[in-house]
């Protein structure tokens, strides 16, 4: 049932909420954003469960974090974006990185715009790169998938050494 108020969470406020950005909080958990788009409570209710949780693991197993600069890699799927809601809410020093590797036609170009918009919403910054990715495997023989992987992890790293993420 997690997944799928999650997935009905992501759903909606991509429908709505992404064209109407009007709100300085993050779409989650902003009482205004249920209110005009026909949220639940049982949305924010299940969002403050997991941000709890979520804490509390953090606090335990990962205690540092909260005193480094972090690149938080994002695509714009549900997992991503309630991590970096969860992130915000905990308070953590972060910006977003975003690949756009071309490959889902206007579904990636989407994604992009999505994920900018959430960023300006969460107040943070973030990064995007288009890739030529298809070309790139094909120039160095590779499968899409290992191309994909490759060009996302030098361009992260290019974004720890320029930037100074830990």
């Amino acid at each position: 049932e997690a997944l799928n108020v999650l997935a009905d969470l992501k759903m909606k406020s991509y429908g709505t909420i992404v064209k109407n950005w009007s709100d300085k909080r993050p779409w989650i958990i902003s009482p205004e954003c249920y209110f005009h788009s026909g949220f639940s409570f049982k949305y924010l209710i299940y969002f403050c469960k997991v941000l709890k949780s979520f804490a509390e693991h953090t606090a335990k197993h990962f205690p540092f974090l909260k005193d480094k600069k972090l690149l938080l890699a994002i695509s714009g799927g549900i997992d991503s974006v309630v991590l970096a809601n969860l992130f915000k809410e905990l308070n953590l020093q972060f910006s977003l990185a975003h690949c756009n590797f071309k490959l889902r036609g206007e579904e990636s170009e989407s994604d992009e715009v999505f994920v900018k918009k959430l960023a300006e919403n969460l107040q943070v910054p973030v990064y995007v790169k288009q890739f030529e990715t298809e070309t790139f495997a094909q120039n160095e023989k590779l499968s899409i998938q290992v191309a994909a992987r490759n060009l996302r992890y030098e361009w992260f790293y290019q974004l720890k050494d320029k930037d100074g993420f830990d």
